[in-house]
């Protein structure tokens, strides 16, 4: 798909784009998992997929989140 899933999302359905998003904010929030080690998991799972767009996102978000770049 060229379009960005959620573009086409907010387009066809804007509340169903308003629960991924309230979805997301939920299962990304500190509780018995810091929130960055849920990004890292959910990276590591979208990696495992090969789902390039995904691991590029989501590895913006661990650094917004406090992750450092190891090497």
């Amino acid at each position: 798909m060229s379009e960005d899933f959620f573009k086409v999302i907010g387009k066809v359905d804007p509340k169903l784009l308003d629960v991924f998003r309230n979805t997301n904010e939920l299962a990304f929030t500190d509780g018995a998992l810091p929130r960055k080690l849920k990004i890292l998991i959910a990276l590591a799972l979208d990696a495992s997929r090969g789902v390039v767009e995904g691991v590029k996102t989501l590895a913006k978000a661990a650094m917004q989140a406090g992750q450092k770049e190891e090497r």
